[in-house]
């Protein structure tokens, strides 16, 4: 496994961390652009996208981190791509009752109407700006680059709304219900903050 991350701090806890005696080894660790990585044509088998989606606002550089995603994976190799939700911030803020700040309001009308997220409240602690993924959205993406769409599953789904979800998953009992009701709803994405696309590169 290589890692690669745009962010030099975090390739520096992803080192440390890996110097301790229970951590798994990586191949390599580096900074770099998912729009442009530095491995050679069907260099791998898969490969994990979780976060160049929602932090690429621009659609154009959304396309170009995953036609390098196609270029770097082998024939029949498979992408997990990672997308936030359209409705992430609109459930949030309605759990938190934010939605009846009218900055965060606008914010969310926008979010849902385009995608964008911009200019968020100050004292919301969040992306300065972002964009958030219907799931047909995401396929059509993926489709653009080159690239089969397979499915798209929910992450987390309606879950992440259990009241105390840590000590609920503590209890046998209600851990049972809480991963019934995931499996329910994998298949419905945008139940949940987050959904990740199953994507294999074609044959030519």
């Amino acid at each position: 496994m290589h890692l690669v991350d745009i962010v030099p701090w975090h390739i520096e806890q992803a080192t440390r961390i890996s110097q301790q005696a229970d951590s798994p080894r990586l191949a390599s660790m580096q900074v770099g652009d998912a729009r442009e990585l530095a491995f050679g044509d069907t260099f791998a088998d898969a490969i994990v996208m979780h976060d160049p989606l929602y932090h690429l606002p621009d659609r154009q550089d959304r396309l170009r981190a995953l036609a390098e995603a196609k270029r770097v994976l082998r024939q029949g190799g498979v992408l997990l791509a990672f997308a936030i939700t359209r409705y992430a911030g609109l459930i949030f803020g309605l759990l938190r009752g934010y939605v009846f700040n009218p900055a965060y309001h606008q914010m969310i009308r926008a979010e849902v109407e385009t995608g964008q997220r911009e200019n968020p409240p100050r004292w919301a602690s969040t992306f300065p700006s972002a964009f958030f993924h219907h799931p047909n959205e995401l396929k059509a993406e993926l489709q653009a680059s080159g690239l089969t769409c397979e499915r798209t599953l929910g992450i987390l789904g309606p879950a992440w709304m259990v009241p105390d979800l840590d000590a609920s998953w503590q209890d046998e009992a209600k851990r049972q219900v809480i991963l019934d009701i995931a499996r329910l709803t994998e298949n419905e994405p945008v139940l949940g903050p987050r959904l990740m696309a199953v994507a294999r590169k074609p044959a030519p």
